[in-house]
């Protein structure tokens, strides 16, 4: 059944959420998970009962500030020095955690 314009999107939208939600819950288990952003942790919390915790309330700085502190070699598909390579804000942020003992982040 062919369907028409906008409809379609929104099912595939539908489609690839649902794929998404259950590769999450199988990807995580009982892992607890660590977000920069309370969105991205009610987003989150709508999907796993994990413990989730915002770093942004543990009092961690913006990514900005990170890095200037932490030094990190670009991944190779990202040359420049920004803040739009998700590899290097997940080692940013790790990072940051690991200097402040915060509680479930273990090496």
């Amino acid at each position: 059944m062919d369907c028409p314009g906008i409809f379609c999107l929104l099912q595939l939208k539908t489609l690839y959420y649902e794929q998404i939600t259950t590769f999450i819950k199988d990807f995580v288990q009982d892992a607890p998970i660590f977000v920069k952003g309370h969105q991205k942790k009610q987003w989150l919390e709508r999907i796993i009962t994990n413990h989730i915790t915002d770093l942004y309330d543990a009092g961690c700085p913006s990514l900005a500030t990170l890095k200037k502190t932490f030094k990190y070699r670009h991944c190779f598909k990202h040359l420049y020095n920004n803040l739009t390579c998700a590899l290097e804000n997940v080692h940013l942020l790790y990072n940051w955690k690991l200097i402040t003992n915060l509680d479930g982040c273990n090496a």
